[in-house]
């Protein structure tokens, strides 16, 4: 999709090698099973000499794409390819990327992940995507999914912003549960016994069912399909679902309505969930091209999925997930910016708070009697105390509570609060020492990172 490649096969041969070694880190001697069809045959030789190059043992197993698309969801997969997942360390899913395929994909990787193995997701993968987009700065795709996460993961409610060709505005909110939810940070580098996209690059999450309101501009693309200029459509949600598209003559729109037919064909009801809102941030992802594991990860694009998201922390199971992207937005969580302009524009410090600065409203101080934990996951690092989520089983994130000073004042107070009962607010301050105000202060930011439980 990514159109004639006309690159060299020892530039597709360095991507290739990240993808062996560094995504999904296999050492020598590891077993690495990669899939293919008829559309990525030339991709999984080539991920097979990069294994060989590393001391790896790569086994390519071929199935046509009519076998995938005549797969039946929720039956089982062939013994011959279980036994074949079983027995390796690690998959590389190098699949179409059709839609009436997804149902196998799916059915793949949950068998991949009910054998404990680590699985590369890479649908539609060429040459040049692994020329270029995998061949990426690992270091700098990381901490920018560090950033944005950090706001996803704290935020209540996510605004996304697109203009029209005349300048107009349009807006589609939605809540993302405030510590409730949790963001994918996908890096392209694949923990133990957990699937990710290759190539990586975006970070993603589950807004709450039923939650988004709006109206956005579509001006990107949908998978096999890039949207061109003056062509743009506008679709709107209601009570969490795709309401309305419109112009609906245009050829993004008859995409999205023979997603819909290809669902309720199947008695798919939740094609038109809003499942997911996410930000690309590959540098090496220079253009559209049709293939969303691609588009989603171009750099300063965001996109919304509608369908399936049981799999990363919602609760909405579908047939299809249907990806769409808008080319130049801006986000807004809990009213800060932290994409604008094809740019991310997140104040990190602006997400870490000084506890010094911590406004106390009168309400939330009356009402704060006594405390305890919630029981969310935590973690002591360098004497700072770290908040963790875990969006997917294996993907374990965490952020410091608050800035330097702040998470360690933090963890000395939260050490002495108990679990199973409550500590009184003049106990507190006889426990730690602390002035009043400077407790009352640190508590607050315990409770906005879902820490403790107010009496």
């Amino acid at each position: 999709m990514y159109g004639t490649w006309t690159g060299s096969i020892a530039e597709s041969l360095k991507g290739a090698t990240k993808v062996v070694a560094t995504c999904l880190g296999l050492r020598e001697s590891a077993e690495l099973l990669i899939f293919v069809d008829e559309t990525t045959w030339e991709v999984g030789e080539i991920l097979g000499k990069a294994a060989e190059t590393k001391g790896v043992h790569p086994t390519m197993v071929y199935v046509p794409a009519r076998f995938q698309a005549g797969y039946v969801p929720g039956s089982e997969l062939s013994l011959p390819i279980k036994k074949a997942i079983e027995a390796c360390s690690a998959i590389a899913n190098c699949f179409n990327v059709l839609p009436e395929c997804m149902g196998f994909r799916i059915a793949v990787i949950k068998t991949c992940l009910a054998f404990r193995k680590k699985v590369g997701h890479m649908p539609g993968i060429t040459e040049e995507i692994l020329a270029k987009a995998v061949n990426i700065d690992y270091d700098f795709t990381t901490l920018q999914c560090h950033k944005l996460a950090m706001a996803l993961a704290k935020g209540r409610e996510a605004e996304l912003i697109s203009t029209d060709e005349q300048g107009v505005c349009y807006s589609l909110k939605m809540d993302i549960g405030g510590w409730s939810r949790a963001p994918v940070k996908s890096n392209g580098i694949i923990p133990d016994g957990v699937w990710g996209n290759i190539p990586g690059g975006e970070v993603y999450i589950a807004p709450v069912e039923g939650s988004a309101e709006g109206e956005i501009v579509v001006d990107g693309s949908l998978p096999g399909f890039v949207i061109p200029e003056g062509k743009q459509i506008k679709v709107s949600f209601e009570n969490g679902r795709l309401a309305s598209v419109f112009p609906k003559n245009y050829k993004a729109a008859r995409l999205i309505f023979a997603t819909k037919d290809l669902a309720e064909a199947r008695g798919d009801p939740n094609w038109n969930n809003l499942g997911e809102l996410g930000i690309g941030v590959n540098q090496n992802v220079k253009r559209l091209c049709g293939n969303p594991v691609l588009d989603e990860k171009k750099y300063g694009t965001a996109h919304i999925g509608l369908g399936n998201n049981d799999g990363y922390g919602g609760r909405v199971q579908s047939t299809v997930h249907l990806d769409i992207i808008v080319t130049s937005p801006e986000i807004r969580v809990d009213g800060k910016t932290i994409l604008k302009g094809g740019h991310v524009t997140i104040d990190e410090g602006a997400w870490k708070e000084n506890f010094e600065t911590i406004v106390l409203d009168k309400g939330w101080v009356e009402r704060f009697s006594g405390v305890s934990r919630t029981g969310a996951p935590t973690v002591k690092r360098g004497g700072l105390l770290h908040r963790e989520w875990c969006p997917v089983k294996g993907r374990v994130n965490h952020m410091t509570v608050g800035n330097e000073k702040t998470a360690h004042l933090a963890l000395l107070l939260y050490e002495k609060i108990p679990m199973d009962k409550a500590l009184r607010r003049d106990e507190l301050s006889r426990t730690l020492k602390m002035p009043e105000e400077m407790i009352l202060r640190l508590v607050k930011v315990l409770d906005n990172y879902g820490l403790v439980r107010l009496h």
